[in-house]
């Protein structure tokens, strides 16, 4: 079984201090992330960048699905399922900087295919 690159609770930080006002979440594809949660719940651009930290900041372990190369780096890949009555595929890539961990290169957008989680669960693909 795999296990994910990145740790989980550093993920969590990352995400608490961006809702904190910090820039340590960094939206570097907002057409897979951000543009398809306003057009899923026609919010505005900042209450989507809430709903995408807040759904990461809600992971668990048993969510994981794959690691996979994006960029020269490694992304995780997790499902989150029933998140704001919808199931989620959610990619990221944890970097680190100068002052400390960022998250960014991320996916959050509703699953194109099927979704194997590492608990056996399956996020069916968007309108399967």
């Amino acid at each position: 079984m795999q296990k994910a690159t990145h740790k989980l609770e550093s993920v969590k930080t990352a995400c608490d201090r961006a809702l904190a006002g910090e820039d340590t979440v960094l939206f570097t594809a907002p057409t897979r992330s951000l543009f398809q949660i306003v057009e899923t719940f026609s919010c505005s651009v900042p209450e989507a960048k809430r709903i995408c930290i807040e759904g990461i900041r809600s992971l668990e372990p048993s969510d994981f699905s794959h690691s996979l190369l994006q960029w020269d780096a490694v992304a995780d890949v997790y499902g989150l399922q029933n998140y704001q009555g919808f199931d989620w595929y959610v990619k990221f890539i944890l970097d680190k900087d100068d002052c400390g961990e960022l998250l960014e290169s991320i996916s959050f957008h509703r699953p194109e295919k099927d979704l194997k989680l590492v608990d056996g669960r399956v996020l069916k693909a968007k309108g399967g």
